[in-house]
Parts: C-alpha cells; sequence; structure tokens
C-alpha cells in the first residue's frame, strides 16, 4: 500500500500516547468544598460536615436535573471599578471529596483505542 509507512507512523504514535491519555481519562478525587454541578460528584466527609448539611447534600442529589448545575463554593463581588471587593466562600454540604472524570480524554482514550484495534464503530 501507498500509505502503509505513514499509516504505521499514525498506530506508533497512539500507542505512545495511550498511557497519557488513560493518566487524563482517570477519575480524579479533591477534597474541600463542594465545587459546583452535579452535586452526586461529591461525598460528604461525615467528620468534616454536619448532619444538616449531610442533609442538605442529600436533598440536593435527589432534586438535581442535569440541565441546571449547583453553583460552586466561590462567590466574587466587585466594586466600581471591577476590582474584587470580596470573596465569598460557601459549604452547604459542609466539606468532602470532588470526583471528577475527564469526559473529553475518556472520549479521546476510546478513539485511540479504537484505532489501534481497527474498529470503525467506536470512532
Amino acid at each position: 500500500m501507498e500509505y502503509r509507512a505513514e499509516i504505521e507512523m499514525l498506530r506508533e504514535a497512539l500507542r505512545k500516547a495511550l498511557p497519557f491519555l488513560e493518566s487524563l481519562a482517570e477519575p480524579q478525587a479533591v477534597y474541600g468544598f463542594f465545587h459546583g454541578g452535579d452535586p452526586r460528584d461529591f461525598t460528604p466527609d461525615p467528620e468534616a460536615s454536619t448532619e444538616q448539611e449531610r442533609t442538605a447534600h442529600q436533598a440536593a442529589c435527589s432534586a438535581y436535573a442535569s440541565s441546571t448545575p449547583l453553583p460552586g463554593c466561590c462567590e466574587i463581588t466587585r466594586d466600581e471599578q471591577g476590582k474584587v471587593a470580596a470573596i465569598i466562600t460557601r459549604a452547604p454540604f459542609g466539606l468532602g471529596v470532588s470526583h471528577y472524570q475527564d469526559a473529553d480524554a475518556l472520549e479521546a482514550l476510546e478513539c485511540a483505542r479504537a484505532a489501534l484495534s481497527g474498529s470503525k464503530e467506536a470512532l
């Protein structure tokens, strides 16, 4: 084939990129305040949250609609000149763990694996 060398070069590049894509697509956990978004991606720490905060978290999870993400823990207010006047930190669910997974990295990983396997369905 005319493009055999170029195709093999691309396959080798994908093989070398796989560990990087796998690390990017790996779920991450961050301890602290709820950062906003889907409350189901946050787990309150029972030692750093009150019963009231855990109950509020359960209610938020039950009521969550994916089209309306919840606000995060920080609000910035500015003065008339646009300078930061105050940063207000809220912790409606106490401290806990936020779980993240990069959807774009996961999709890129799946596409790379599909390309290396020769599967056209996943591309």
